[in-house]
Protein backbone atom coordinates (compact mmCIF):
# COMPACT_ATOMS: atom_id res chain seq x y z
CA UNK A 1 0.00 0.00 0.00
CA UNK A 2 1.52 2.87 -1.23
CA UNK A 3 1.87 5.96 1.44
CA UNK A 4 -0.34 8.98 1.61
CA UNK A 5 2.43 10.83 3.64
CA UNK A 6 3.38 13.54 1.49
CA UNK A 7 7.25 12.56 0.69
CA UNK A 8 9.41 14.73 2.75
CA UNK A 9 12.67 12.88 2.57
CA UNK A 10 14.48 15.30 0.17
CA UNK A 11 13.58 17.85 2.51
CA UNK A 12 17.49 18.14 5.13
CA UNK A 13 14.86 19.50 8.00
CA UNK A 14 12.24 16.62 8.64
CA UNK A 15 14.32 13.59 10.86
CA UNK A 16 10.79 12.44 11.46
CA UNK A 17 9.62 9.02 10.88
CA UNK A 18 6.48 10.23 8.75
CA UNK A 19 8.60 11.89 6.62
CA UNK A 20 9.85 8.72 5.03
CA UNK A 21 8.18 7.53 1.94
CA UNK A 22 8.01 4.10 3.54
CA UNK A 23 5.93 5.49 6.19
CA UNK A 24 2.85 3.14 7.23
CA UNK A 25 0.21 5.63 7.64
CA UNK A 26 -2.64 2.60 6.58
CA UNK A 27 -3.91 2.87 10.59
CA UNK A 28 -4.95 6.95 9.94
CA UNK A 29 -8.26 7.82 9.11
CA UNK A 30 -9.40 9.75 5.84
CA UNK A 31 -10.51 13.40 6.76
CA UNK A 32 -12.20 15.65 3.97
CA UNK A 33 -10.31 18.93 4.35
CA UNK A 34 -10.87 21.50 5.43
CA UNK A 35 -11.79 19.75 8.71
CA UNK A 36 -13.56 21.38 11.70
CA UNK A 37 -11.94 19.81 14.55
CA UNK A 38 -14.11 21.53 16.76
CA UNK A 39 -16.39 18.58 16.38
CA UNK A 40 -13.81 16.08 17.62
CA UNK A 41 -14.15 14.43 21.00
CA UNK A 42 -11.09 16.62 22.81
CA UNK A 43 -10.29 15.20 26.49
CA UNK A 44 -10.99 17.81 28.95
CA UNK A 45 -8.56 20.53 29.71
CA UNK A 46 -7.51 19.32 32.89
CA UNK A 47 -6.55 15.91 31.09
CA UNK A 48 -5.66 17.04 27.94
CA UNK A 49 -1.25 16.16 28.64
CA UNK A 50 -0.46 17.36 24.75
CA UNK A 51 -1.26 20.85 25.03
CA UNK A 52 -1.91 21.72 28.99
CA UNK A 53 -3.35 24.83 30.46
CA UNK A 54 -2.96 26.15 34.20
CA UNK A 55 -6.44 28.13 34.49
CA UNK A 56 -6.25 30.49 37.23
CA UNK A 57 -7.83 33.76 35.21
CA UNK A 58 -11.27 33.00 36.68
CA UNK A 59 -12.12 32.78 40.80
CA UNK A 60 -10.92 34.14 44.14
CA UNK A 61 -8.25 36.99 44.10
CA UNK A 62 -7.04 39.26 46.51
CA UNK A 63 -7.73 43.03 45.65
CA UNK A 64 -6.22 46.49 46.74
CA UNK A 65 -6.63 49.64 45.86
CA UNK A 66 -3.36 52.16 45.01
CA UNK A 67 -0.01 51.23 43.92
CA UNK A 68 3.30 50.15 46.40
CA UNK A 69 6.22 48.30 45.16
CA UNK A 70 6.66 45.69 48.15
CA UNK A 71 3.36 44.22 46.84
CA UNK A 72 4.66 42.35 44.07
CA UNK A 73 6.78 40.21 47.06
CA UNK A 74 5.89 36.96 47.23
CA UNK A 75 5.31 37.64 51.21
CA UNK A 76 4.25 40.87 51.44
CA UNK A 77 1.33 41.19 54.37
CA UNK A 78 -2.11 40.42 52.69
CA UNK A 79 -4.61 42.01 55.12
CA UNK A 80 -4.96 45.57 52.63
CA UNK A 81 -6.37 43.19 49.60
CA UNK A 82 -10.21 42.63 49.94
CA UNK A 83 -11.22 39.02 48.52
CA UNK A 84 -12.98 39.64 45.13
CA UNK A 85 -14.24 36.91 42.33
CA UNK A 86 -12.39 37.57 39.26
CA UNK A 87 -13.80 38.62 36.15
CA UNK A 88 -15.27 42.00 37.61
CA UNK A 89 -15.12 45.63 37.31
CA UNK A 90 -13.55 47.24 39.94
CA UNK A 91 -15.82 50.02 39.82
CA UNK A 92 -18.59 47.32 41.09
CA UNK A 93 -18.78 46.32 44.31
CA UNK A 94 -17.01 45.27 46.70
CA UNK A 95 -14.52 47.26 45.14
CA UNK A 96 -16.50 50.23 44.56
CA UNK A 97 -13.19 51.87 43.09
CA UNK A 98 -14.09 54.88 40.36
CA UNK A 99 -11.29 57.18 40.84
CA UNK A 100 -9.94 58.72 37.72
CA UNK A 101 -6.88 56.60 36.04
CA UNK A 102 -6.80 54.05 38.93
CA UNK A 103 -4.20 51.08 40.00
CA UNK A 104 -4.87 48.64 41.81
CA UNK A 105 -3.27 45.60 42.62
CA UNK A 106 -4.95 41.55 41.82
CA UNK A 107 -2.75 38.76 44.12
CA UNK A 108 -3.72 34.72 43.66
CA UNK A 109 -1.32 32.13 45.41
CA UNK A 110 -0.79 28.81 43.24
CA UNK A 111 0.41 26.76 46.09
CA UNK A 112 0.07 23.15 45.35
CA UNK A 113 -2.36 23.66 41.57
CA UNK A 114 0.49 22.67 38.98
CA UNK A 115 -0.73 18.74 37.81
CA UNK A 116 2.63 17.22 37.13
CA UNK A 117 1.93 16.94 33.29
CA UNK A 118 1.67 20.83 33.47
CA UNK A 119 4.94 21.72 35.03
CA UNK A 120 6.92 19.92 32.79
CA UNK A 121 6.18 22.36 30.06
CA UNK A 122 6.66 25.76 29.11
CA UNK A 123 3.74 27.44 30.75
CA UNK A 124 2.20 30.78 29.76
CA UNK A 125 0.31 32.31 32.12
CA UNK A 126 -2.72 34.12 31.01
CA UNK A 127 -4.34 36.84 32.84
CA UNK A 128 -6.36 37.74 29.98
CA UNK A 129 -7.77 41.31 28.77
CA UNK A 130 -6.66 44.22 30.78
CA UNK A 131 -7.18 47.78 30.99
CA UNK A 132 -4.07 50.28 30.09
CA UNK A 133 -1.56 48.86 31.59
CA UNK A 134 0.31 45.31 33.97
CA UNK A 135 2.63 44.46 35.22
CA UNK A 136 3.02 40.72 36.20
CA UNK A 137 4.66 39.18 38.89
CA UNK A 138 4.64 35.32 40.04
CA UNK A 139 6.39 34.53 43.02
CA UNK A 140 7.79 37.92 43.03
CA UNK A 141 9.46 37.46 39.99
CA UNK A 142 8.16 40.25 36.98
CA UNK A 143 6.88 38.16 34.07
CA UNK A 144 6.14 41.20 31.87
CA UNK A 145 5.07 44.30 31.22
CA UNK A 146 2.14 45.50 28.86
CA UNK A 147 0.18 49.09 28.32
CA UNK A 148 0.52 52.09 29.47
CA UNK A 149 -1.01 54.34 32.25
CA UNK A 150 -1.80 56.52 29.55
CA UNK A 151 -3.22 54.18 26.63
CA UNK A 152 -3.94 54.90 23.17
CA UNK A 153 -6.98 53.72 21.37
CA UNK A 154 -5.03 50.70 20.15
CA UNK A 155 -3.85 49.64 23.37
CA UNK A 156 -6.64 50.33 26.09
CA UNK A 157 -7.94 46.88 26.21
CA UNK A 158 -5.62 43.63 25.26
CA UNK A 159 -5.09 40.55 26.18
CA UNK A 160 -2.66 39.57 28.69
CA UNK A 161 0.17 36.54 28.29
CA UNK A 162 3.37 36.00 29.98
CA UNK A 163 5.57 32.87 29.63
CA UNK A 164 6.52 31.95 33.01
CA UNK A 165 10.48 31.01 32.81
CA UNK A 166 11.49 27.03 34.67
Amino acid sequence: VPSLARDMSKSPSCGLGFCAPTFDDSGWRLLDVPHDWSSEDLPPRTEDAHTPVLTVRNGTWLFAQGDRPDWSASSVDESAFTQVEVPSDWRDAPMNYKAKNAVGWYRRRLDNVVPAHVAATNLVLAIGSVAAEDHTYLNGVLLGHSGSRNPTCDDYIRFRAYTVPP
